[in-house]
């Protein structure tokens, strides 16, 4: 093993994977990974065959569905649906099933990028299904630290850039809306006020929750609606009512 790759594989100790692996993963034919990593967009072990590490390949697809357009989000969210049997059919109500009273909070007060995702874990912790909080706050911050998870229109997706059972036990979602937008880093420069946070036990569901969000928040005026709701029974029946009204149902 060459310097580079020591030095690559202390840097990412997680899970390796091969082309076909990679591929599968990313829901790409593996011409289109081999492009990807040659020009340097997704990183890789160099060798005759790329060795692709499972986190990083997880954070470059969790950029992509929350910046892309919808037509790569529709691919994703389609072919995830269909391959992986935890997933749901893309007609049947999913976000809306994760969502827990206790973990929706409304009108609440923060000013900093730092204070809102605090606030954020706090909900998390109230789910009892978070086995350090002190431990996701860190990996919240971490992924945040990438990119900003911000979509723009006033709404973001902050998340754990680690997803297993060992840290969160049960799929669940946070809502959180403020009382008075703030800066988030968002591409279009317009503070940010609606706060959705995906917590999944499993990087396959993680994946598939921002997609369906994406898609929700593109095909219809759920974040409007969110907006104006009152409690937290409000804010699931508005979760429920666009998803039938995205499913067609």
């Amino acid at each position: 093993m060459n310097p580079q790759q020591q030095e690559y594989e202390r840097s990412m100790p997680h899970t390796r994977m091969t082309l076909t692996e990679a591929a599968g993963y990313l829901h790409l034919a593996e011409s289109e990974v081999l492009a990807l990593f040659r020009n340097n967009e997704i990183p890789a072990i160099p060798g005759p065959s790329p060795v692709f590490m499972k986190q990083e390949l997880h954070d470059w697809l969790a950029r992509k569905l929350l910046g892309a357009e919808q037509k790569p989000i529709v691919a994703y969210h389609t072919s995830a649906g269909r391959i992986f049997e935890p997933l749901p059919q893309v007609e049947r109500p999913f976000v809306s099933t994760f969502i827990l009273p206790e973990c929706i909070a409304l009108n609440v007060s923060a000013k900093s990028k730092t204070r809102v995702l605090r606030e954020l874990v706090k909900l998390a912790a109230q789910s009892n299904l978070v086995s350090d909080d002190e431990e996701f706050m860190g990996l919240v911050e971490e992924r945040e630290s990438l990119c900003s998870t911000a979509l723009g229109h006033g709404v973001a997706m902050p998340h754990s850039r680690v997803h297993d059972e060992y840290l969160i036990f049960e799929t669940f979602m946070v809502v959180m809306i403020l009382e008075t937008p703030i800066h988030f880093g968002a591409d279009d420069n317009q503070p940010t006020d609606v706060f959705l946070m995906p917590c999944a036990h499993d990087d396959r569901i993680h994946l598939y929750m921002i997609a369906r969000l994406a898609r929700l928040l593109h095909d219809t005026a759920i974040a409007t609606d969110l907006r104006a709701c009152e409690d937290a029974e409000d804010v699931i029946g508005v979760f429920r009512a666009h998803e039938c009204e995205f499913a067609g149902v």
